[in-house]
């Protein structure tokens, strides 16, 4: 064989190479765009429902855990403020 022959040979199994690899990032590209699109419509939606807080998960957790509290209080003081029979 003359060394042609083997640059040449070289050269497609490079290019083979090369094509595989491009055809692996291409599809995960188009998997990581697909997963962006879905997070900025949840973020859309978080943001016009007013459900998104500053601060994260943990503080729209303690935020809704505080309101459900208080929900708790005024259930049991309008309950209480009944007829004896309620309380």
């Amino acid at each position: 064989m003359d060394d042609s022959n083997v640059d040449r040979q070289q050269a497609q199994r490079v290019k083979a190479a090369f094509e595989k690899r491009n055809q692996k990032s291409t599809q995960t590209i188009a998997q990581l765009q697909r997963k962006l699109e879905v997070y900025t419509v949840r973020l859309r939606e978080l943001d016009e429902t007013g459900v998104l807080y500053p601060g994260g998960s943990r503080h729209t957790h303690r935020q809704a855990r505080t309101v459900l509290k208080d929900v708790g209080q005024g259930i049991r003081l309008n309950v209480c403020s009944f007829p004896r029979l309620l309380c």
